[in-house]
């Protein structure tokens, strides 16, 4: 029998948007998706609970296509 890891995170809405926000002004985009794409369950909690502007939803679009 082997035991499989599986790799949990919990962010609140408002935070993974500042977080974006961070890592594209410090050039470090690429490697923040890929270690979300490591990532086997992604809980965004407060999803869309306040209104987001035009530069938030292009995150949220093209963070989705990746």
């Amino acid at each position: 029998m082997y035991v499989v890891k599986k790799h949990i995170k919990y962010i609140r809405f408002p935070e993974l948007l500042m977080y974006l926000e961070r890592v594209k002004i410090q050039g470090t985009y690429r490697k923040m998706m890929k270690q979300l794409g490591k990532i086997n369950l992604l809980i965004i909690d407060e999803f869309l609970l306040s209104l987001v502007n035009e530069t938030e939803v292009n995150s949220i679009l093209v963070n989705s296509s990746l």
